[in-house]
């Protein structure tokens, strides 16, 4: 009786070399790097708009002046996840135990953490955000009222757009080159996170504030596409 013959299988990662391993990271245009992003707020309520104009932040829908440095300043931003909420029922085989399944999308709220110029522009930003939410710019009086009443804004005042894109590094250190665009919608703060200062060495000073918002869509972008030829 002869002995069967046993084949050799490899993986797919074992029978690549080196070369064809760099040469599949070029023709996806590189790896991508964690810091090369921007998170930029969009599609401001005009009331909303007219509130942080107050506080310096007039030209929400350009490239220039306090809102464009604010978006420079943004340090830190994650990438939105997403979790399936699921059911269980039992049944469905006999002998077999209980069965997960889907049923709802749940989303995971957002921090955004900044760094502060001298004139504390992020800071200055989430705070009149979280202001106006809670209507503190309706106070007539500068002293403090111990029966001051909190009177909420509407959900649509308050919230805005969130566009995070996913960049890499391109000539002169610019971002040159978009993989994805993260779009999350009806955005608003609902946490600032205390930023402790104190005497000792000398460090920037941060904020971050923590996001909810209702649902998210990506862009799928293809960085060969957008980014030019290097």
């Amino acid at each position: 009786m002869a002995t069967p013959r046993i084949t050799q299988n490899y993986t797919l990662t074992g029978g690549t070399s080196v070369r064809g391993f760099l040469g599949s990271i070029a023709a996806s245009g590189g790896m991508s790097m964690s810091n090369m992003y921007e998170a930029r707020f969009e599609g401001f309520s005009s009331n909303l708009e007219k509130s942080l104009g107050l506080a310096g932040f007039q030209n929400l829908n350009t490239n220039a002046g306090a809102y464009s440095a604010l978006t420079a300043f943004c340090e830190e931003a994650s990438l939105p996840g997403m979790q399936a909420m699921t059911g269980s029922t039992t049944g469905v085989y006999m002998g077999e135990g209980a069965v997960n399944y889907a049923h709802t999308k749940s989303f995971t709220d957002i921090t955004l953490g900044w760094q502060c110029d001298a004139n504390l522009l992020p800071l200055k930003f989430v705070n009149k955000w979280m202001g106006f939410i809670f209507g503190d710019e309706n106070t007539t009086t500068k002293t403090i009222d111990r029966l001051k009443i909190n009177r909420v804004a509407y959900p649509e005042d308050y919230q805005c757009r969130l566009i995070i894109k996913k960049a890499e590094r391109g000539e002169n250190d610019s971002l040159a080159g978009v993989g994805g665009i993260y779009t999350l919608h009806d955005v608003f703060p609902y946490s600032i996170q205390s930023t402790p200062v104190s005497y000792g060495s000398s460090t920037l000073l941060k904020v971050s504030a923590s996001f909810y918002y209702r649902r998210w869509e990506f862009e799928y972008a293809d960085i060969k596409k957008t980014r030019p030829n290097r």
